[in-house]
């Protein structure tokens, strides 16, 4: 168990070294150790770090010129050459700048990175530009692969030290490489096998200050234990099965790179037994009461892989973790563990623990596919916010994106964004070959077989039942592009012949587009079409025809389980929410005042387009109100022609108030409940509430329709009306409609 030292606040000033352009540093506390190019120089602020050595400062410069750490000497004899000072950085400096997020007095906040990979040099520089001031009293977890590069984990050790109050380390797999040429020493001192470099930077650490045992932080009020955990992969974890294995061997680097002593043994699963054991050596002590999180740097549990691996990454089913580690974790009683190495970036909830993966990743894969993670590089104010996993503001709340969290989590606003491979049907399907499918974008000649389609694809009870009125306009409207997955010709699937999946790419702007509609026949659900049909949207987006665009949306309900799994197996990120709320009728007595009645098709389009929902519309797809505007007048007609559209009248002026489209219950349902879409006038708060008590004697179903898929906009964004503020409905049900977006050009080269 650690004792936790505060870093010195004292600051130095340079007084020496005046006529040679300032004083000697150099790399460590030794005299003959290696100089630097520059000196600091005259004048210049700093910061001291750690203990007096004698008369050697380890610094940090605050202002002037000169390296930005090292050692130097405060005095020669008869000289001063530092001296402690009041003085302070300036206002303005970049050094000197307030932190990003104020918070109150003593409150800290704990942060996690894994996977720095500082050997590229993107990723170096990233490490490099963090801000000096903002986290001073803050604790910070690195959770492995910093570098094979002894030299550069040290540097960044020395980098965060610079930035945090404390900071911890558990080593990853390349830092255990030792064949290269530039992994095999640290300066003189040349590495046996992967257990000395173990032991070496582990020591390491330890003169730095860099904890790597468990460690009580905080106050009496909200202290927080952080509790590292080392460890190696097992073989069989991922259950690669016997082919994977052996394909791993050849591939993985570790195997040509990570040498073992004998008294280890030879296989991951020896190193795996061996890493535990220091674990269970941890001595026990009393937890008083404070919550634990631990960290590692390999996974815990098989269900924080994506549960469908593309042939890309089968092989990390070799070489990805350890059970052993939720052993641990469960031991430990942690409420939350944070890991590394699968560069999958991660939050969910299993059994009472929350689980965080924050991977910077390699560059190449940042531009392959974007992670929450990668705002840190869009220059926001504080590049380290995304990665704060705990606050002792709240040190009860282990949930800090409850967005993303589920399975349990309590403040979770929706299911996780992640299946597991066990206990999940949905997950338990395995990536299916996709031979004998043919992905192709679609024309005028295909709308008999895509009407036929939609009749086995598409229930018109649960949110699609205007999807076929609009397909005739999408297939020949030069805005859109109709994608289409079918059977291969000679080919046997199970649906036989003909459309396995589809759906729309619309055109926003000259560098936006939207995919909406993708419907998958029932028994293809299984066969990756969903998958096929995205990638091959995202061809045609990118295709050189027209002007390529830039980003296509998507948008799905939470409850979609299959789409949200998909969408987390393609790595689309999310960037955006809406409510969704189902509303079941209780009828109350009606109200005279008003009455409904059915309007033409021309009064209420009128209505309508000069209601609040074209407006919200053009707010969140602008430019595409033209589109939009044509779609639902179209639909609003052939709801007329159907006799499905009423309106709410007021009883002295005649005056439409509020426009009710009913469609009757659908056989292949319960053949009872209608669905009812509501488009209420922007002034009334009442209206919309009127509207659906005059529907009372309609065994309706009230439900915020999904905006991607049948175009209107949810009521949620147009109205200030909350369902469950409407007299006589009860409020069942309350999902969110989560908005996809994904660079051009990312799902057709996965």
């Amino acid at each position: 168990m650690a004792t936790v030292a505060q870093k010195s606040s004292q600051v130095w000033e340079v007084i020496g070294g005046a006529e040679k352009g300032g004083v000697i540093v150099r790399e460590s506390c030794e005299l003959n150790s290696r100089q630097a190019p520059e000196r600091l120089a005259t004048g210049s602020l700093v910061r001291q770090e750690g203990e007096l050595q004698g008369d050697r400062l380890r610094f940090l410069r605050l202002t002037g010129s000169g390296p930005g750490e090292g050692w130097v000497s405060i005095r020669l004899p008869g000289k001063e050459l530092l001296v402690r000072t009041e003085k302070r950085p300036p206002a303005g400096e970049p050094e000197s700048l307030p932190s990003p997020t104020p918070r109150p007095e003593g409150a800290w906040q704990l942060l996690a990175v894994s996977d720095l990979h500082v050997d590229y040099e993107d990723n170096k520089r990233w490490v490099e530009s963090l801000p000096l001031r903002g986290h001073e009293g803050d604790a910070i977890i690195l959770a492995g692969d910093i570098s094979h590069r002894a030299d550069l984990v040290r540097w960044t050790l020395q980098q965060f030290q610079r930035r945090f109050a404390h900071v911890f380390y558990c080593v990853g797999n390349h830092e255990l490489w030792v064949k290269r040429k530039d992994a095999r020493s640290d300066g003189d001192r040349v590495f046996a096998d992967s257990c000395d470099k173990f032991e070496h930077l582990m020591a390491v650490a330890r003169e730095l200050g860099v904890l790597t045992e468990p460690t009580r932080l905080g106050t009496e009020a909200a202290p927080l234990w952080v509790v590292p955990l080392q460890s190696w992969y097992e073989s069989e974890f991922g259950e690669p099965g016997a082919d994977v294995r052996e394909m791993a061997k050849k591939a993985f680097t570790d195997f040509q790179q990570v040498v073992w002593p004998p008294a280890v043994g030879s296989t991951p699963d020896d190193a795996a037994r061996y890493f535990d054991r220091m674990n269970e050596a941890m001595p026990e002590w009393d937890l008083g009461g404070a919550p634990v999180v631990s960290f590692s740097h390999f996974l815990p549990r098989l269900e924080l892989m994506p549960a469908q691996l593309p042939e890309s990454m089968k092989l990390l089913r070799a070489g990805v973790g350890t059970r052993s580690l939720e052993d641990r974790l469960r031991r430990l009683n942690s409420s939350l563990h944070v890991f590394g190495h699968s560069h999958v970036n991660w939050y969910t909830h299993w059994n009472g623990v929350h689980y965080v993966q924050n991977a910077l990743r390699y560059p190449q894969e940042r531009r392959a596919w974007k992670s929450r993670l990668d705002v840190s590089f869009d220059g926001i104010e504080d590049p380290l916010r995304p990665f704060v996993v705990w606050t002792s503001g709240d040190p009860g709340n282990f949930c800090l994106q409850p967005e993303r969290c589920g399975r349990g989590c309590p403040r979770a606003i929706s299911s996780s964004q992640y299946f597991g491979n066990k206990d999940s049907k949905t997950a338990a399907a395995t990536w299916r070959d996709l031979e004998g499918l043919v992905a192709r974008e679609g024309s005028a000649s295909d709308l008999p077989q895509v009407k036929e389609h939609l009749l086995a694809a598409v229930d018109p009870t649960s949110g699609g039942d205007f999807i076929p009125d609009a397909w005739p306009w999408w297939i020949q409207s030069p805005a859109c592009h109709v994608c289409l997955v079918e059977t291969a010709a000679g080919q046997q699937r199970p649906w036989g012949a003909g459309l396995a999946g589809m759906a729309v790419l619309q055109r926003l702007t000259a560098t936006e587009g939207w995919a909406m509609a993708l419907r998958v026949r029932k028994e293809a659900r299984r066969e990756g079409v969903a998958s096929l049909v995205l990638r091959e949207v995202d061809r045609i987006a990118a295709s050189p025809g027209g002007s390529p665009l830039q980003k296509v949306r998507m948008a799905t309900s939470s409850g979609n389980a299959p789409m949200v799994a998909l969408s987390a197996r393609l790595q689309i990120p999310e960037v955006a929410r809406f409510a969704f709320v189902e509303c079941q009728h209780r009828p109350p007595p009606p109200r005279h005042e008003r009455k409904l009645e059915c309007p033409s098709a021309e009064g209420a389009w009128l209505f309508i387009s000069e209601g609040p929902v074209l407006p919200a519309v053009n707010g969140l797809y602008q430019p595409s109100i033209g589109q939009f505007a044509e779609l639902t007048e179209a639909r609003v007609r052939a709801h007329a022609r159907a006799g499905e559209l009423w309106g709410l009248q007021e009883a002295a002026s005649q005056r439409l108030q509020s426009i009710a489209i009913i469609v009757p219950g659908h056989p292949g349902a319960d053949g009872k409940r209608a669905r009812l879409i509501a488009f209420a006038a922007a002034t009334s708060r009442g209206g919309l509430s009127e509207l659906l008590q005059a529907t009372w004697d309609h065994p309706v179903r009230h439900s915020e329709t999904d905006s991607a898929i049948s175009g209107y906009l949810p009521l949620s964004v147009c109205l200030p009306v909350e369902a469950g503020e409407v007299p006589g409905w009860s409020r069942p049900r309350t999902t969110e409609e989560i908005v996809f977006q994904w660079p051009v050009g990312q799902l057709c080269r996965s």
